[in-house]
């Protein structure tokens, strides 16, 4: 007999444990992130960490996926089972959590449902973080967001938008594109001598056709942010701190970025407080939102 969990069904009427909310609203944790493909927000995760003194801690999220290339199971992510997760679900202990690529998993024979995961926040990695002295710094998507604002209103969140001035090399830098042009290797337009090169540095053709595919995937979701972020009114969130992650080294934008960053966290001055271009609120937000949409189809359509 199978165990097959649905698990959009476990998903829609989740609540944590009181004591696991309580926890976490009184960890102080701030938020990051986003669906964007390369906006950079890991690199600013790091530098706020950085500029906090170690204030701030990256608190990873809770995986039930492998790691990707140049991940560290345990500093980039948590993993767990999907039959653990399905477990610390039932149990309330996650704070907020998806079902990923997936509504239903078979418990005992996992690989029959391999493509289903879970992902989220575990109220463990919290409380570890806030016993060492530390506040949490968590990466979440959207969604995941307006989650655990529902549970602290005031929690803090950054939103890194892409420097659309450089978008396209920053996704080939992240992605290792093999070439110089997003567009002709999206096509499939790589020549022998990059082929040859990439195969003799380990690579494969599959690999290729996989990172096309995925990079294609990632940016088809990168256009639709403005509207799920219309949608769930974020741009109208004071506690929400829209920022173009500015990637011109020559004057250490990345540093006046996450300062910015830093205090709007630790001295809780909402947006309309911040007075840089940087900074976006409003109309504006879906405006610079509107144009990233466009960005991403400029390149979808000439990966054509």
């Amino acid at each position: 007999m199978t165990n097959i969990v649905d698990l959009r069904e476990l998903r829609s009427d989740y609540k944590a444990t009181h004591e696991a909310v309580e926890d976490f609203c009184e960890s102080q944790t701030a938020l990051i992130g986003n669906e964007f493909l390369a906006s950079g927000k890991d690199t600013m995760a790091r530098k706020i960490i950085s500029l906090s003194g170690g204030l701030y801690v990256f608190v990873p999220s809770s995986k039930t996926r492998t790691e990707r290339p140049g991940e560290v199971v345990g500093i980039d992510f948590v993993h767990r089972s999907i039959a653990e997760s399905v477990r610390e679900v039932r149990a309330g202990r996650f704070i907020e959590w998806e079902p990923l690529r997936g509504d239903q998993v078979d418990l005992d024979d996992w690989q029959e449902h391999r493509d289903a995961q879970i992902n989220g926040t575990h109220i463990d990695e919290i409380r570890t973080c806030v016993a060492s002295g530390h506040r949490p710094l968590k990466d979440v998507e959207a969604s995941g967001q307006v989650a655990l604002r529902a549970l602290d209103p005031d929690l803090k969140a950054i939103f890194p938008l892409p420097d659309l001035d450089h978008w396209a090399r920053m996704i080939q830098a992240r992605e290792k594109v093999p070439g110089k042009d997003l567009a002709a290797f999206l096509r499939g337009d790589i020549s022998p001598k990059k082929m040859r090169k990439y195969i003799s540095e380990g690579g494969t053709e599959a690999e290729l056709s996989n990172k096309r595919a995925d990079i294609r995937k990632r940016l088809e979701v990168s256009a639709n942010q403005g509207e799920l972020v219309w949608r769930l009114d974020l741009h109208e969130d004071p506690n929400t701190l829209f920022i173009v992650n500015k990637v011109d080294q020559k004057i250490n934008a990345l540093g006046h970025t996450a300062s910015l960053c830093l205090t709007f966290l630790l001295e809780g001055r909402r947006i309309p407080h911040i007075t840089s271009p940087l900074c976006k609120t409003g109309k504006d937000v879906l405006e610079y939102l509107g144009d990233a949409y466009e960005a991403a189809n400029r390149l979808l359509d000439k990966a054509v």
